[in-house]
């Protein structure tokens, strides 16, 4: 009986364990922050000429895809049915949320996939024309198509492409360029359409095991926790490193906690009677009662700072001090005991 209740138990923590993990991988996702730029090796190139925009584009995508990022959330999603299964393709963040958002408005997926497909073109077109010819400033229209990239409403899109269309040299207006600019006025005044009927209809889509919390679920059965976003070293080694100062703090509390209670518990079991005894455990049990982290940050005010006097300062407040720079394993020894 005993036996078979272990396994039951057993059996009913695999999907506690699964759903407490889903529920880690996700507010891991929630932190505000780009995980992408953390990892960069390099800083982004500059976006202020097409060149510098697709390499910018470049530099992401492929930190992306070795993190494992340029994949979808979940083993499924379900989505409204006017926005791609295929959105999580769509880097960085910032492009995806103004994608999502231009599809709700409009309706149509296909219309909003066009209407980047073409900016992005006209991006590159207007590098290979020039950079300021004929009055034309080519690189202020490349930044405002690369911000309407951005924009996550039809109006906001169209209003960078009416600015680049008031352009007061008329010279333009007969050139190829400008008949692809009106091109790409009429896509974005058609995702004001609202062609919203589809809008609310559920769309359900199945991944498989290509996706982020697969890989990062496999990488902790693993033991690989993946690498810090703070100086880009495995998290498993930094773990390693705190852990071993976390068991000799705690092997050295538990060693000073039985070398005190033992000798003190066998003399208030012996003299039991006496007066002292009895003052003894009333004052271990009024020290039981009090909350441990106040005692601690209390004691750490009075004797690890000169807050209350100077000869209260008797221990450093943190850190475990320079001991790799001592010259003996004694004197590593003793710095690492005072601070501990």
């Amino acid at each position: 009986m005993g036996y078979g209740g272990a396994i039951r138990r057993l059996i009913w923590m695999i999907p506690a364990l699964f759903l407490v993990s889903v529920l880690a991988f996700f507010l891991s996702r929630a932190i505000p922050g780009d995980p992408v730029v953390a990892f960069l090796e390099e800083p982004l190139p500059q976006a202020n000429t097409a060149s510098g925009f697709f390499k910018h584009r470049d530099a992401y995508a492929r930190t992306a895809r070795n993190l494992g990022l340029d994949k979808p959330l979940f083993y499924f999603s379900v989505h409204s049915h006017v926005v791609s299964d295929t959105l999580y393709r769509i880097l960085p963040p910032d492009e995806r949320l103004a994608a999502r958002r231009l599809a709700f408005e409009s309706g149509n997926w296909a219309k909003v996939q066009q209407l980047r497909k073409d900016v992005y073109q006209m991006i590159g077109v207007l590098d290979e024309t020039g950079s300021q010819e004929s009055g034309i400033p080519y690189r202020r229209w490349q930044n405002e198509l690369a911000f309407a990239l951005e924009e996550g409403s039809p109006e906001r899109v169209l209003q960078r492409i009416d600015g680049i269309m008031d352009n007061p040299n008329p010279g333009w207006e007969g050139t190829s360029l400008y008949r692809d600019f009106l091109q790409l006025q009429k896509q974005a005044r058609s995702l004001s359409g609202k062609d919203r009927k589809f809008l609310w209809w559920p769309a359900f889509s199945w991944y498989g095991r290509e996706n982020q919390f697969h890989h990062w679920f496999s990488g902790v059965l693993r033991g690989d926790f993946g690498v810090s976003s703070r100086d880009s070293k495995p998290v498993f080694s930094k773990i390693s490193e705190a852990l071993k100062w976390t068991l000799w703090l705690n092997g050295l509390a538990l060693f000073l906690a039985f070398a005190a209670a033992i000798p003190i518990g066998i003399w208030l079991a012996r003299f039991r009677h006496r007066r002292t005894a009895q003052w003894t455990r009333a004052g271990l049990f009024a020290l039981y009662a009090v909350p441990s982290f106040w005692l601690a940050t209390i004691m750490v005010v009075f004797f690890t700072t000169p807050e209350y006097g100077q000869w209260l300062d008797w221990f450093p407040t943190q850190g475990l001090g320079n001991y790799r720079y001592a010259e003996t394993a004694f004197g590593r020894f003793s710095i690492i005991a005072w601070h501990l």
